[in-house]
């Protein structure tokens, strides 16, 4: 099973820009550089926590920072780059999964990882964290029941 699901993401890792080009023969249009208010990508750090609440492990008191996340993580036996408020490349992505034991690669290992396929790969290989915010019914069962 992780073979497959290893193989489907690295597929629409790989085919998402194929499918976005509807016409290839135009020129690239010519672009302004984006406005330095714009919102920044998914960072390592981000990549970190989401890999360790997807991974089952107990945060601490107050919840994950990147650095506690990281930490958890190598106590696991997955080292990631310390420079942790970088964008995540997809070089970081397969080198974590692949310590995890998935059999997974990427042709375009400087490629910074976007939201989109960010959630992709959280959604394929973690499982998925429930925020205490979006589960409003109770997690206890009922104690009396005789």
């Amino acid at each position: 099973m992780k073979h497959l699901v290893a193989l489907l993401v690295t597929l629409s890792l790989a085919c998402i820009p194929l499918f976005s080009q509807d016409e290839p023969a135009l020129p690239p249009p010519v672009t302004t550089p984006a406005p330095s208010t714009a919102p920044a990508g998914v960072t390592l750090g981000e990549f970190a926590i989401r890999a360790a609440s997807g991974l089952g492990i107990q945060p601490p008191q107050g919840g994950f920072t990147p650095e506690s996340a990281a930490w958890s993580l190598v106590q696991k036996g997955v080292k990631v780059r310390p420079e942790l408020g970088t964008p995540v490349t997809e070089a970081d992505a397969v080198d974590a999964l692949t310590q995890l034991g998935f059999k997974i690669r990427t042709t375009t290992p400087s490629r910074v990882v976007s939201r989109d396929r960010f959630e992709i790969l959280c959604g394929s290989f973690f499982t998925p964290t429930v925020m205490p915010a979006s589960n409003p019914a109770p997690a206890a069962a009922p104690e009396d029941k005789h």
